[in-house]
Parts: C-alpha cells; structure tokens; sequence
C-alpha cells in the first residue's frame, strides 16, 4: 500500500542510513532514487526527479522523506492511520512548518486556513511555536495525486521561471501551487504524522524506546525530522540513541 520515496543525491548511502535503518525496523519499504548521481539543485532533485521516480512505484500511497535527517517511528497500519485522520478528505498531507519559506509573503494565506483548525493546546498556538505552514521534506498522498501535483509544479516552474525569486526551491514552488489553488493538501498542523524538530525546545520531547511523545499536545508522531545541519548532526544521533537503545555504536 505504502512506499517512502527519498531523493538520495549522494556518492553511496552512508547519508541515508538512519532513514534505511528505521524504515527496516518497521517494515517499511524504501525507494531511494538518485545514488550516485549529480546533484542538479532542489527542484530536479525534489520535483524533476522525483516525478520521474514515482513513475516507478506501484503502491497506491507514496511517503516522501527527506534522506539524511529523518528517523520513521511508526509503522505502515500506524502511518497510514495518522493520515487518515488529518487529510479532511485531501489526498495529500504536508507536515508543518514554523516558518512560511521561502516567501513569507504568502503567510497571510496559511494564517486565514488555519483559523479554526488549529491545534489543541494554547502553547501550540503561541506564534513563537506555531506550525501552520508546510515543509517539504516530508508529505504523503495518493501516488497518482502526487504525481499530478509534481507535473502542476512542473508548469508553473515554465510559467513562472523568470518572474519569482528563488525558482530553484522546490518548497516554493509547492507554496505557489498550494496558494493558487492548483494543489489541495491538508497540513499535518498538531504534528501527529511528523514533527520537524527545527525551531523547536529540546524539552518540548519524552522520548522512550520506539517513541516520541511531544509535551505540549500528548501526540506521538510517526516521523522525525530534524532539517537542517545543526539538528541533524547534533539531536538527531542523540535523540536516536534515545529511541533504539539497542542499536550499533
């Protein structure tokens, strides 16, 4: 039912192994596409490529993960539950982010959606942690529907090109499409799917084996990640340590 998908742009895999180690020990099946390939920037890798690889799943659902700074804490029946419960319907759910990159601009939009759909707890809601807008390091949907989305990117990359300011940046053109209409995604706003640690108190987490709960909201979400080098480098092998004491090293 299920593939989790990650652009892998390196010379070997040593990048992806925390990704691989975790999808292994919950029986996830992961594609990673791009190994030992040129890197070309973030929307060949994340757009581009991505569309074409997908062309290669068969599954009827897709997770998309960033590689080298993302740990899986759930299962496929327990992923697949999370979405559930979020989409609203959508055929696509996009985790959340802190800030609206790379145009706060288009801010105002996500601040007007999130109006009643907020998360449960006053101290989610405060502005300094808020999480009402999307990353793209980590979003699940129907393959089919992710693959019209991608070819929608695609076109407003043609349209576009010449008059937005960072075209290379695939979170960007996602902002574009979502804003204008031409993609339908829910957000993943109370981080019971993913939770991206970037922006985020070290003390807001209790980590036991197998498990992240988050503090401000009780929920455990299936994913992690930690996006951004500071965070990856530094909590997320901590954090690891933390959730698979049996593992090597």
């Amino acid at each position: 039912m299920l593939t989790v998908v990650t652009a892998a742009f390196y010379e070997d895999r040593k990048k992806i192994w925390y990704l691989e180690d975790t999808c292994a020990r919950y029986g996830l099946n992961l594609f990673p596409y791009g190994i030992g390939e040129k890197y070309r920037g973030y929307f060949d890798a994340k757009v581009t490529r991505l569309r074409e690889a997908l062309d290669g799943v068969d599954t009827e659902y897709t997770l998309y993960c960033d590689g080298w700074d993302t740990l899986i804490l759930a299962d496929e029946k327990r992923i697949m539950a999370a979405y559930n419960e979020i989409r609203d319907g959508k055929d696509l759910v996009f985790s959340a982010d802190h800030k609206c990159f790379p145009y706060p601009g288009l801010g105002d939009w996500f601040v007007e959606r999130a109006e009643g759909a907020n998360p449960l707890v006053d101290h989610w809601k405060r502005k300094e942690h808020r999480r009402i807008y999307i990353s793209a390091g980590t979003f699940i949907g129907k393959t089919e529907y992710i693959k019209s989305c991608l070819d929608r990117l695609k076109e407003f990359y043609v349209q576009l090109y010449d008059v937005v300011e960072r075209p290379q940046d695939d979170q960007g053109w996602w902002y574009h499409a979502i804003t204008d209409g031409a993609v339908d995604t829910a957000i993943d706003y109370e981080a019971r799917l993913v939770i991206m640690t970037k922006y985020t108190p070290w003390d807001w987490y209790k980590l036991s084996p197998g498990k992240c709960e988050l503090k401000p909201n009780g929920a455990v979400p299936c994913i992690m990640h930690f996006a951004g080098v500071e965070d990856t480098l530094d909590r997320m092998p901590k954090f690891y340590k933390e959730l698979f004491p049996d593992a090597r090293g």
